[in-house]
């Protein structure tokens, strides 16, 4: 059932999609899905809470599992495109697809950026002083959304590169190694020292 929403809600977006559809794309009664869920937005909010379950243990065990700062980084990027990977469709639903005018949505919208904000404060702006000026809850959606980007995107993608790129294993381990390396290195490579005033 969740599967079937998280296609629909992905392809037609959340407002393009009608309680009948849903139930028929799912192979089970309208009656069903109003018992177990109540309402659509209950559905999106049940679909968008196992993603970010999934996506938050799955990053906050990568920080955990690393000691250095760059590993971190490296463990994060990792994870978080694998969770994209794999979940395509909910994360198109969790990025694109949460409606503000639906408050137990909207709540869980800043309890996530809230929980990432943490996770983020607690392992990398803890240990980087001359980050401090960032504004907290900057960093990581903006972290997120690169990741994201690429999956957004990747239908198009598809139809515009054709044959030429294969999104395979070896695209996504040198996928998360690039953006890993933007995270932390930027376009230019390593800031130069600035000169010395006698």
């Amino acid at each position: 059932m969740l599967h079937a929403a998280a296609r629909l809600f992905a392809q037609q977006g959340y407002s393009g999609t009608g309680m009948r559809q849903l139930a028929a794309e799912a192979g089970v009664s309208l009656s069903m899905i109003n018992y177990y869920f109540g309402s659509k937005a209950a559905v999106l909010e049940q679909l968008v809470t196992g993603l970010h379950e999934v996506y938050f243990e799955t990053i906050r065990s990568a920080f955990e599992s690393a000691d250095t700062i760059e590993e971190k980084i490296r463990a994060y990027v990792r994870a978080a495109v694998e969770v994209a990977r794999t979940r395509p469709h909910e994360l198109r639903c969790a990025f694109t697809e949460l409606p503000d005018e639906v408050p137990e949505i909207a709540a869980q919208k800043i309890e996530r950026l809230r929980e990432l904000t943490v996770l983020w404060q607690t392992h990398i702006l803890a240990h980087r002083p001359h980050l401090a000026d960032l504004p907290v809850p900057v960093l990581g959606p903006a972290v997120g959304q690169m990741i994201a980007s690429h999956f957004m995107v990747r239908p198009m993608l598809q139809k515009v590169l054709g044959d030429q790129l294969v999104f395979d294993d070896a695209f996504y381990a040198r996928y998360a190694e690039q953006i890993a390396d933007l995270l932390l290195y930027g376009l230019l490579g390593p800031r130069p020292s600035p000169p010395v005033v006698d």
